[in-house]
């Protein structure tokens, strides 16, 4: 009852670290895309330099096109569309997935660590991944990781417990063929797996639960490899990544964002950096002792050490050669967490075993402290607004990854502006599939009795991409609600006269614009005419609405106007 006790308590803490202030960082990396594709699903996110066959193909999109995405396999979009459904179409909604996925991989951790080194190295791992800030913050997150860490551990527990029972074979072969259906990135399982039997369990080859396992792997997967099929006989080449990898060069794709990794010494020299500013020091400490460790028990016993963590060195080992491969992208090095965690849960299990009692309560004593530091790091750069304390030691760079800005304070701002309302003016979409969304949105807004409002938000084009992919290209795209530029502003008036907004029905203006507190702006500086329009507001006498972030920062600054 005890050790369940503690199981208990560590799936509790992994489980606050996770869920409390979930919605509270902002979306602007990647899970701002993964985020806005997410809900339809739909594979199209304004990339001009990334164009989609829903683009290539519009009006008469093939069927098959919704059997993946143009850049990723799509188990990620459709589980993180799942908790919109239930959730709502929020921050909460694309995060709560990768939180409850990434609790329950402490779990999965813990039973493997139990099957193959005992309960203590389990619960010790467990532990450790439970409050390690680079799975925190991965969970924390819509991005793909903690999802694909979930069927990644799931792969590898059904294939531990298949040696007991060949049924779970099958279920191996479910979960890796979900893993890849996740990310590309799982495929190093399948040398992983195979290298594993082959040396413990060779029989399987040969019975009919592995192949059965391998048929569903095939199965799980079969709708990338149909895309892919299609995509190469309709164009010519195959996805984003495959097409990078086959140096196929795709007209639609001579701009590879992502891909820009350097040379092999580049992506040598920058693994040890990229762990020390992803990870934890003190968690990288554990780990470097653990391998310490390791490499000497394998001087004095290699055959047995190899033999007993051999399961370990493999995943350790090709995820490494996975990263020289990708580069040491930071969510990259988010799959070596788990086998760190484990390796390390393995050496302090061994060290407890070796030491007489009275050594043993200083051991859990030093155990109780690093995790208690880690804690505090994770807490420090995951649950509070600002990580305090200098970089590194206390404070985590990958913090930067959704740092509070600001661009959700005003995403909630315009949530509340719209709330149980639908456009009561729309623009023409360039494309029909949009077209379609917009008007099953305006469908779904007048089957609720929500209220017609006939509002145009303009907006000052100086912040950066992917925070307005969220906070306005998603209320545009998908619902139809008129969010332009300022250029795009004046150009119309210039163009159809002052009242020409007037005319076609708005009657409630917002202006929004950065204020110079904001230091998050485009990736490519540019000129705009926010600072005119502001300028004419301000001289009209207009006060603008402030919106600031946690530190009391001014934002942006709305304006409520009449043209």
């Amino acid at each position: 009852m005890k050790k369940h006790r503690i199981l208990i308590s560590i799936l509790v803490l992994g489980a606050l670290l996770r869920l409390l202030f979930l919605s509270a960082g902002d979306p602007i990396n990647d899970e701002s895309s993964i985020a806005f594709r997410s809900i339809g699903p739909l594979d199209f996110d304004l990339a001009e330099f990334q164009t989609t066959p829903l683009e290539w193909f519009d009006p008469s999109i093939p069927a098959w096109t919704s059997l993946s995405f143009h850049d990723h396999p799509p188990l990620a979009f459709w589980i993180n569309h799942v908790g919109m459904a239930i959730f709502g179409e929020s921050r909460f909604g694309f995060r709560i997935a990768s939180a409850l996925l990434g609790i329950v991989s402490i779990w999965f951790l813990y039973r493997i660590g139990k099957k193959l080194y005992g309960e203590r190295a389990g619960l010790i791992s467990a532990a450790l991944l439970a409050v390690t800030m680079n799975h925190v913050h991965y969970s924390r997150t819509g991005m793909q990781e903690s999802i694909l860490i979930f069927f990644i551990l799931l792969t590898i527990l059904f294939t531990i417990l298949g040696k007991e029972r060949r049924k779970y074979y099958i279920w191996a072969g479910a979960a890796l063929g979900l893993a890849l259906l996740t990310k590309y990135t799982a495929l190093f399982l399948i040398p992983v797996l195979f290298i594993y039997l082959l040396f413990t369990n060779r029989s399987v080859f040969r019975t009919k639960e592995f192949w059965v396992g391998a048929a569903l792997a095939f199965f799980a997967f079969s709708p990338v490899i149909i895309y892919n099929l299609l995509l190469y006989q309709t164009r010519g080449h195959f996805d984003f990544q495959l097409s990078y990898i086959f140096h196929q060069n795709p007209p639609e794709w001579q701009v590879a964002p992502g891909k820009d990794i350097g040379t092999l010494g580049d992506r040598l020299r920058n693994f040890i950096p990229g762990l020390i500013r992803s990870h934890a020091w003190v968690f990288l400490l554990i780990t470097g002792s653990a391998f310490i460790g390791f490499f000497s028990r394998l001087v004095r016993a290699r055959a047995e050490t190899l033999r007993t963590h051999r399961l370990l060195i493999l995943c350790i080992l090709w995820v490494s050669l996975l990263m020289l491969a990708t580069g040491p992208a930071y969510r990259f090095l988010a799959l070596l967490v788990p086998f760190f965690a484990l390796a390390s849960g393995v050496f302090f299990a061994r060290v407890y075993d070796r030491l007489q009692e009275q050594k043993r309560i200083f051991a859990v004593s030093l155990f109780a402290l690093l995790l208690l530091f880690e804690i505090g790091y994770t807490t420090n750069n995951e649950l509070l607004a600002y990580a305090r304390g200098p970089e590194i030691w206390l404070a985590s760079p990958l913090k930067a990854e959704n740092e509070r800005w600001g661009y959700s304070v005003l995403d909630d701002f315009i949530e509340d502006t719209l709330y149980r309302k639908y456009p009561g003016v729309v623009f023409l979409k360039k494309y029909k599939f949009l077209e379609n969304l917009q008007n099953e949105s305006l469908a779904k807004a007048k089957q609720r009795h929500y209220m017609p409002y006939p509002v145009l938000f303009v907006y000052d084009h100086d912040i950066f991409n992917l925070a307005q992919l969220w906070v306005y290209d998603r209320r545009f795209m998908y619902h139809g609600w008129p969010f332009i530029p300022t250029e795009q502003y004046y150009k119309m008036i210039t163009g159809q006269g002052s009242d020409f907004f007037i005319n076609a029905g708005f009657r409630d203006f917002y202006f929004i614009i950065p204020a110079a507190d904001m230091t998050l702006r485009r990736m490519t500086p540019i000129s705009t005419l926010g600072p005119t329009l502001e300028t004419e507001l301000i001289s009209r006498g207009i006060e603008p609405e402030v919106i600031e972030n946690p530190k009391g920062e001014s934002m942006f600054r709305i304006y409520r106007f009449t043209p």
